[in-house]
C-alpha cells in the first residue's frame, strides 16, 4: 500500500541497560520502494522522559537501500522511579504515512529491589551512611531478621557498617559488580 508504518519491538528494562527497546519502522517491500535509502523522522513522547528514563532519541531513522525497515533503539537510564512509557509518532511529509500504524508504544520497566531483601539503593557514587533509612528499599535500616543484598545496578554507592547498627543481619548477598 505504499505506506510507512511503526510498531513496538521490545519492551526495555533498567536491569539491563546495555539492551535497548525497540520500534520497527517498515516500508513497502516492493523493487521501488527499497532501492533507496529513506529517512524516517518520528516525535517521542509519554511518561517516560529523554534524558532522564531514557538516552534521548535522534528524531529520525533510516532504511536503508534494500531494506524493507528499520529499528529505533530506546537505551533506558537508571532511575528506579517506576515504569515508564516511550511513544514514538511517526512525522513528516516525504512519504505516506499509515493512518493506521502510525504511532506505537513500548515500557521501560523500572530496576525493582529483589522481595524478601532490604537492598542498599543509596544514590550516589560517594560514600553513604547506612544508618539513613532512605538508603534501604525497604525504607528502614537492617535489623537483625533483614536479608540484605548489596548489587551494583542498584547502588555504587559505598557504604561502612556502623557500630549504632544491628551487629548481624540474617543473610548478606553482595554481588561481583557492587565496588562502593
Amino acid at each position: 500500500n505504499g505506506e510507512v508504518s511503526i510498531a513496538a519491538g521490545t519492551n526495555a528494562d533498567e536491569l539491563v541497560l546495555t539492551t535497548p527497546g525497540t520500534f520497527i519502522v517498515s516500508r513497502p517491500a516492493g523493487a521501488l520502494a527499497t532501492n533507496y535509502d529513506l529517512t524516517v523522522t518520528y516525535a517521542a513522547s509519554g511518561s517516560a522522559v529523554a534524558g532522564s528514563n531514557y538516552v534521548a532519541l535522534t528524531g529520525s531513522v533510516v532504511i536503508p537501500a534494500g531494506a524493507a525497515s528499520a529499528t529505533i533503539e530506546v537505551y533506558p537510564l537508571r532511575t528506579k522511579d517506576g515504569d515508564h512509557t516511550v511513544i514514538v509518532t511517526l512525522t513528516g511529509d516525504a512519504y505516506k504515512i499509515s493512518s493506521t500504524s502510525n504511532t506505537a508504544s513500548i515500557t521501560i520497566k523500572t530496576l525493582t529491589a529483589p522481595d524478601g531483601y532490604n537492598t542498599w539503593i543509596a544514590p550516589g557514587t560517594g560514600a553513604a551512611d547506612p544508618a539513613v533509612a532512605t538508603n534501604w528499599s525497604k525504607g528502614t535500616v537492617p535489623v537483625t531478621t533483614d536479608n540484605i543484598f548489596v548489587d551494583g545496578r542498584f547502588s555504587q554507592a559505598s557504604m561502612t557498617w556502623s557500630s549504632t547498627m544491628a551487629s548481624t543481619v540474617a543473610s548478606w548477598t553482595q554481588s561481583a559488580d557492587y565496588t562502593g
